[in-house]
């Protein structure tokens, strides 16, 4: 059964839903941050530098087809995140992630993330509830475009083999 959303308004879902002692690790690395509408916060076949909890605002994630069409895959806010290829721990990712609504969030360096997830199971698997969905909704939307799934060509959709997506919230 999906979590609920119970987080209050202006703040970020994932975090405020976290146990009071995964947010204790967690706050202290968080930055507060401006998006502005067309941010770009991950960038085809690029390193993802942070990792975004929007409290507000509306995030777009897009993916490529074979012939260039760009075609949305995504759309996430105050429930979600950015960089869940950082999570999956590829760090690049296939697809474009901008802001189509602006607003304010928290980011973290990825780095910092798997640090933390690696310090607190139950964080760890807070997070990755998360991706549970993406696969089946991409292969839904987009069933004609080839998934990769590598270090440096990774595409979320095609991780849906990972043990992670089995584990129980």
């Amino acid at each position: 059964m999906p979590k609920a959303f119970s987080c209050p308004i202006g703040q970020s879902n994932l975090i405020s839903t976290l146990s009071a002692s995964d947010r204790a690790l967690v706050e202290p690395h968080l930055r507060p941050v401006k998006m502005h509408i067309g941010m770009t916060l991950e960038a085809p076949e690029t390193p993802i530098e942070l990792v975004y909890f929007p409290k507000s605002g509306v995030g777009s994630t897009v993916t490529f087809s074979n012939n260039g069409r760009r075609i949305e895959t995504g759309l996430f806010g105050y429930e979600g995140m950015s960089g869940t290829a950082a999570i999956l721990q590829t760090g690049y990712t296939s697809n474009e992630t901008f802001m189509q609504v602006a607003g304010e969030g928290l980011v973290i360096e990825p780095d910092r993330l798997q640090d933390l997830m690696e310090q607190s199971p139950s964080f760890q698997r807070h997070q990755r509830f998360k991706l549970r969905s993406y696969g089946a909704a991409k292969r839904e939307v987009a069933p004609g475009i080839d998934h990769w799934s590598h270090k440096r060509f990774n595409n979320r959709a095609e991780n849906s083999h990972l043990p992670i997506r089995n584990e129980s919230g």
